[in-house]
């Protein structure tokens, strides 16, 4: 295994922070990294009244076919969360006197 001495290492770091960022709009991702990238606007049209089955119809009209339950899934995983349900303060404790 080859050895690098620093010197070698900072001229590495330093030609590394002079690279352009990737343009990568082109870059291929799944069905779930695209629904990641998607999370805002897709609880945005939940906001305006649009359920996932609506939201799932729109996708498929670009090719991505994704069962309700498995979009569901995938925004849970993405942090968007789904339920409306959701607790949003602790169960409040009972005092005895």
């Amino acid at each position: 295994m080859a050895t690098l001495n620093i010197e070698t290492v900072e001229k590495i770091r330093a030609k590394m922070k002079e690279l352009p960022p990737v343009e990568n709009k082109k870059r291929q991702v799944s069905k779930q990294e695209a629904i990641k990238l998607l999370a805002k606007d897709i609880k945005a049209l939940q906001a305006r009244g649009y359920t996932l089955d609506e939201v799932g119809e729109q996708l498929k009209e670009f090719g991505v076919l994704l069962a309700t339950p498995t979009l569901r899934s995938y925004l849970k995983r993405a942090g968007g969360g789904t339920s409306s349900k959701k607790k949003l303060t602790a169960p409040e404790s009972k005092i005895e006197e």
